[in-house]
């Protein structure tokens, strides 16, 4: 039995992992995009920074699906972690009734 404890204590922390995750890449993505729109409001603007506009948007995009990714990820092992520990649970009630 604590072996299964064990691998529901590493499903929380894989969850857990994976939601730090997914804040850093969504921080990364609005940073980007802020230091992007300071050099939109500066004089700089020529074809060399519609370029650099449309990569860094480009790569918001991804880093953002991204973190969506993780973020349903940790969500998907929060669930299998919370509906193993109750069939464990409802388990041992009806061991324990026999």
């Amino acid at each position: 039995m604590p072996e299964i404890y064990q691998q529901f204590g590493g499903m929380d922390m894989s969850s857990q992992a994976l939601r730090g995750i997914s804040t850093d890449r969504t921080m990364m993505a609005e940073d980007e995009l802020r230091a992007a729109q300071n050099l939109a409001s500066s004089e700089w603007m020529d074809s060399a920074s519609d370029q650099h506009f449309s990569v860094t948007h480009q790569e918001v995009n991804g880093t953002l699906e991204a973190a969506d990714h993780s973020q349903r990820q940790s969500t998907a092992w929060s669930q299998c972690s919370a509906d193993g520990a109750s069939t464990l649970a409802t388990c041992r009630g009806i061991a324990a009734s026999l």
